[in-house]
């Protein structure tokens, strides 16, 4: 027995992620892998093609010069090459540094050049950027192009494809659970952008409790609005339905560009932001539209509005069908999930009364504490409190997906790492609480969160609490609570971005609907003292799912266009 147990653990400490695709080559050759748009017309790729593929694409890296250990820049589109080059660089134990597309440029090249990597694999656009801030990367000795190469050097992906020198199989390197696998740059919508350490095992872990939340099964078909999601669906054996939209854009996608393909193939899963959602389901509302094939609508990256969830399940999925939102971080993901069902029937009134957005139960291997809020490092959980069932604190969290480090910043990884005793805790960066049956509620960003002081006692305010109740207004779409400065104090004000048929309200009628959502604010306790307002026509948001409010931006601008602001006249 104890040489079974011993065993076991040896195979998962070699185990690569890349070792899931010539299992599901050998046991799915012909099952399609990733259908893709060439030219408007869909082209298959099956398992067997895929593998093949990866060794061959491996042959030609390590021709190149590339060898275990190496760091690669890719900057490459959501299109079958994505897919190839990622598991490619997994199988050769070569680690892809993946930078988020919609990033600012001057973020875009702090981040490549503190990769200090050894090649890039990039897109033509990606090669002009090298040769216009060639210091940036100046590590970057092998470098090559998907698509067609202008007058920079090195290979393409097609030329390395169709060598006959790499036509042959290339050995899955082997690597222990610890190995680096990836670094994933956040966008930086929390924040400077952040490379985050990802090792085999995390991905290994990651996509066990993905499949075993989910119930995802091969005969499933994906379409991933978000091209890392994608990654853990192809590992699965599920059949991946490339979307035609830009991922660093995703509000801006045509809704029918997803609707389309999920009815023509009969699509069973579909993760996107809710900015996507938002779009699908008005669309599918307006033109009287079902999925009957979508079993799973996944959403992350911010709270999903009830009535979009309500629009969905009543109008849009099938009778089986659910809306699920996982929550997490790029550096632990997931930390819990819950269904559209569940909040609809169980938790929605709750969050529109200003009680924080439910977010379910800790997954399975996850641990969820609440701790005092701090915007200090704390190195051992002797340095910080444990808060009682029902207060609102720092949400810290354990398991065996959350990440150990950033890249090459000991500095911040010392700001969000707890370590008690041999267990590594993470500080994800958001306040909540856990309630009397153990479920987490999320009530914010820990740096969004307004401090005032009243009657010489400080108070605190958290964005999402506050925000829903302005949000029950019908004319309005979102509100951002900020802090600004005021008479030599910081007082809390709400931003207001209203739903398009009312943007166009004249002065009189924008300031009687201003009294009508402070009178709102004056029925509840959390949001009595906020008695300053502005409108903004667009709210800035992340570039990643264009989800999350940019409330820092806000309060910056508010700060500057004080003379813009309602006041609350009793």
């Amino acid at each position: 027995m104890f040489k079974i147990e011993l065993g076991c653990k040896l195979l998962i400490m070699l185990g690569n992620i890349a070792l899931y695709i010539p299992k599901l080559a050998k046991e799915f050759p012909d099952k399609v892998a990733i259908r893709h748009k060439i030219s408007g017309v869909y082209k298959d790729c099956s398992f067997a093609s895929f593998n093949r593929k990866t060794n061959t694409l491996a042959n030609g890296l390590q021709a190149e010069g590339l060898v275990k250990g190496d760091r690669v820049i890719m900057l490459i589109k959501h299109t079958l090459e994505f897919y190839l080059v990622t598991f490619t660089l997994f199988k050769m134990g070569v680690v892809p540094v993946i930078i988020d597309p919609g990033m600012k440029k001057k973020d875009l090249l702090k981040c490549i050049k503190q990769a200090d990597a050894k090649a890039l694999i990039a897109i033509p656009i990606g090669h002009i950027i090298k040769a216009v801030f060639f210091k940036a990367f100046s590590s970057c000795k092998i470098q090559v192009t998907v698509g067609r190469k202008g007058f920079w050097k090195g290979k393409t992906i097609n030329e390395l494809l169709s060598s006959k020198n790499n036509q042959k199989p290339f050995p899955t390197e082997n690597v222990v659970a610890t190995d680096l696998a990836a670094i994933l740059f956040t966008s930086g919508s929390t924040g400077v952008p952040k490379g985050v350490e990802y090792e085999h095992g995390i991905f290994e872990n990651q996509l066990k409790s993905i499949q075993e939340i989910y119930q995802l099964k091969p005969e499933d078909t994906d379409i991933p609005c978000f091209p890392l999601l994608g990654l853990f669906s192809l590992g699965i054996g599920i059949t991946l339905i490339l979307p035609d939209m830009d991922p660093s854009k995703p509000a801006k996608v045509n809704p029918m560009n997803i609707i389309g393909p999920i009815q023509e193939m009969g699509i069973t899963n579909c993760f996107a932001s809710p900015a996507v959602w938002h779009k699908i389901s008005k669309y599918c509302d307006k033109n009287s539209i079902q999925l009957p094939s979508l079993k799973k609508a996944i959403t992350a990256g911010a709270p999903v509005r009830g009535d979009i969830l309500r629009l969905m399940i009543d109008n849009i999925l099938p009778d089986d069908g659910d809306m699920y939102t996982p929550y997490g971080a790029t550096e632990s993901l997931p930390v819990t999930s819950i269904n559209g069902r569940s909040i609809l029937e169980e938790t929605q009134m709750e969050t529109d009364k200003g009680k924080g957005t439910c977010v379910g139960h800790a997954v399975a291997g996850v641990e969820i504490r609440i701790i005092t809020i701090s915007d200090e490092p704390i190195a051992s959980f002797s340095d910080t409190n444990i808060l009682p069932q029902g207060d609102i604190g720092e949400i810290v969290v354990s398991s065996s997906m959350i990440t150990k480090r950033y890249f090459q910043d000991d500095e911040k990884t010392r700001g969000v790492k707890i370590l008690e005793g041999e267990k590594l805790w993470h500080r994800i960066g958001d306040v909540g609480y856990l309630d009397a049956v153990g479920k987490l509620w999320f009530c914010g960003r820990k740096d969004h969160r307004v401090e005032y002081k009243k009657s010489g006692k400080q108070e605190t305010l958290f964005t999402i609490n506050c925000e829903a109740i302005f949000n029950n207004h019908p004319k309005v779409f979102r509100t951002a609570l900020v802090g600004i400065h005021d008479d030599g104090e910081i007082k809390p004000a709400i931003i207001v971005e209203l739903e398009n048929d009312f943007r166009k309200l004249n002065k009189q009628a924008l300031e009687l609907l201003a009294q009508e959502l402070f009178l709102l604010g004056q029925k509840e306790s959390i949001t009595i003292d906020i008695h300053r307002l502005y409108y903004y026509r667009d709210l800035p948001v992340d570039v990643r799912h264009n989800s999350k409010i940019n409330r820092a931006w806000l309060r910056n601008w508010a700060q500057r266009s004080k003379k813009k602001q309602i006041l609350y006249k009793a």
